[in-house]
């Protein structure tokens, strides 16, 4: 072996795993460049938001104060949850803590932190996102999403009361009013308002069915309309009581929880949407004065609209803007990293390996020391097998033509998956009864074409043309290692061979005109396992397929060939399947004629297919 395949192969793993270490480093880092996620309306009417792994404090004009990673916060993780108190705090919530961390959002710096008393029954709930609000007099209600369960603290964290269970069914957003809490009951399409001493559900509010996916309720905060005013869309009036303004604007999510649409919501259940081309990745949302803003994850925008529901320019100036424009483009960056990393790491990996195992092959080839001439097998040897031998060439134009649709299944299989826009812009917008019915045809469609491939993989096994194909590994394996050459006897000549798939074992199986031998194949050599006489075999066959087992049957149904069935005079039996049919019927020719001569009974083959 020359020395260069040993380098490249090393060369080939070493940037294979610099490629998953890539990978590995951009999906660890990942969590913290989400882009834009919570928002909060400050006293003077400036924003709070969580950016990737900072809070951005913003001034009523939309430019940038100041920013303060989680490091400077000393926050345990990432912020997932931000709610103003009646004294001018910023609360933040961190997802698995039992706690409120404080900010000062006029210095920038934390003031404090507030332990929650969480009941010891309902630690599981830290486990789901949780959603805060901040009561008028401290009082800090939580939102516990996939327990089903809303919490109501004192200011000083002490635990004050919980909801029944089966009040809701997921419950996410929740707002106070001065008499109320209002929360949402998300996959049961409903507002509910509680009693904020004792939480006792005051009254359900079932939101009408929407037209589209987008109907599960996730973000909610009340509607800032003056109660004499009179909200019209479109330059129409609805009649009483939609005539008045809306009680709430809710965020209506599609299935996922990822991709959905605000919507005013009336006290009779009636909701009208927020104009928008398709749903988006909405994270937060708030009413600042007239206008509000809707936080679009994906795009890294904070939209804005009027109470009218109008579309208003994006909120922030033009460095915010360039900035939240900077943490989309360094995320489709660490994308296109992360792919290529990953790419890389396949690909190294494949060549290193196949470069390795082709060192690994020459020198098993060298530690044997058999002579080129006899290392193998010659022409005139070759030319005696009734298999066919294929240039390289030719065997691989012709596995590349059988095993084509193959490969476009598996790569339909691998990429459909990982496609993330297809699923969130293409699945999730459909309404659930169009959703089932496109998934149940996909999977329809997946089966008819397995079910075609694998009826087009038995017929390829039964017919002449493809056996060379089909026993390629056999001959393979004659030709390039020196089994023959080692364990053949003087004047031997071969007459077949051929691959045997039994229970738990795959052998390599020569047939000559004196014995019958069985190897097993390893990754540097081959072991005689057994040497038959042919005068030691009293009985082949082809057994039909309802004849075996349910345990051979499930075996023998991946191989598509046949079955062939020895039987030795010492009792044994060597079966197995044969990956070419054409294949097994030869080797059940030639090892049924000697004992036809020798005057033993053997079915004909040909009536055993």
């Amino acid at each position: 072996m020359r020395p260069s395949t040993r380098l490249w192969a090393g060369l080939s793993l070493l940037l294979a795993l610099i490629g998953i270490a890539t990978a590995l480093l951009v999906q660890h880092g990942a969590p913290n460049r989400e882009g834009p996620q919570a928002l909060s309306v400050l006293p003077d009417h400036g924003l709070a938001l969580s950016v990737d792994d900072a809070i951005w404090l913003l001034a009523p004009d939309g430019s940038l104060r100041t920013r303060r990673t989680t490091t400077e916060l000393a926050l345990p993780g990432l912020p997932a949850n931000l709610a103003l108190a009646p004294d001018g705090r910023l609360g933040i919530s961190v997802r698995g803590e039992a706690a409120v961390f404080w900010l000062d959002p006029l210095r920038g710096e934390r003031v404090g932190r507030t332990a929650l008393q969480w009941p010891v029954g309902q630690r599981d709930a830290l486990k789901h996102p949780h959603t805060l609000a901040i009561g008028p007099h401290g009082q800090i209600a939580v939102a516990t999403a996939g327990h089903h369960r809303v919490m109501l603290f004192a200011p000083d964290g002490h635990f004050l009361g919980i909801t029944p269970p089966g009040t809701y069914a997921y419950t996410n957003g929740l707002w106070w009013t001065a008499t109320s809490l209002w929360t949402t009951d998300t996959n049961r399409f409903a507002l509910v308002e509680l009693n904020p001493q004792t939480l006792a559900v005051r009254q359900r509010i079932a939101l009408d069915t929407p037209s589209d996916a987008a109907r599960y309720l996730s973000w909610a905060t009340g509607h800032p309309a003056q109660l004499t005013g009179l909200i019209a869309s479109e330059g129409d009036r609805v009649p009483s009581p939609r005539s008045g303004p809306p009680l709430a604007t809710v965020f209506r999510m599609a299935n996922g929880m990822r991709l959905g649409r605000p919507v005013d919501v009336w006290p009779d259940g009636h909701t009208r949407d927020y104009p928008l081309p398709r749903l988006i990745e909405g994270s937060d949302m708030a009413w600042i004065g007239g206008t509000l803003l809707v936080v679009d994850g994906h795009e890294r925008r904070l939209r804005r609209f009027s109470q009218a529901r109008e579309p208003l320019p994006d909120w922030g100036d033009a460095q915010v803007q360039r900035l939240l424009k900077s943490s989309l483009q360094h995320q489709h960056r660490m994308a296109q990293l992360y792919q290529g990393g990953l790419l890389t790491g396949v690909l190294g990996l494949l060549v290193g390996l196949l470069l390795w195992r082709r060192a690994q092959h020459v020198d098993s080839r060298g530690s044997h020391r058999v002579p080129p001439s006899t290392a193998g097998v010659s022409p005139a040897e070759l030319a005696m097998l009734g298999t066919p031998a294929l240039p390289p060439r030719e065997l691989l134009r012709a596995a590349c033509k059988h095993l084509g649709p193959w490969l476009y299944l598996v790569a339909w299989l691998l990429l459909t998956p990982l496609s993330r826009a297809w699923h969130a812009t293409f699945l999730q917008t459909w309404p659930m009864p169009s959703r089932a019915m496109g998934m149940a045809l996909t999977l329809l469609g997946a089966l008819a074409l397995l079910t075609w491939l694998l009826r087009r993989h038995r017929q390829a096994a039964q017919a002449p043309q493809h056996e060379a194909l089909f026993n390629a590994a056999a001959v393979q394996l004659l030709q390039q290692t020196p089994a023959w050459a080692t364990f053949r006897e003087p004047g031997e000549r071969l007459r077949e061979t051929f691959t045997l798939a039994s229970l738990g074992a795959l052998r390599w199986v020569i047939l000559t005109d004196r014995r019958l031998l069985v190897l097993r194949v390893g990754l540097r050599q081959q072991v005689l396992e057994s040497s038959w006489s042919r005068h030691d075999i009293v009985k082949v066959s082809l057994p039909k397929a309802q004849r075996l087992g349910w345990l051979t049957r499930l075996l023998r149904w991946p191989v598509p060939g046949g079955w062939v069935r020895i039987r030795l005079r010492d009792g044994q039996v060597l079966e197995g399947a044969l990956r070419s049919a054409v294949t097994a019927q030869r080797v059940a020719m030639l090892l049924d004629l000697p004992l036809r001569a020798r005057g033993r009974s053997a079915t004909p083959p040909t009536a055993r297919r």
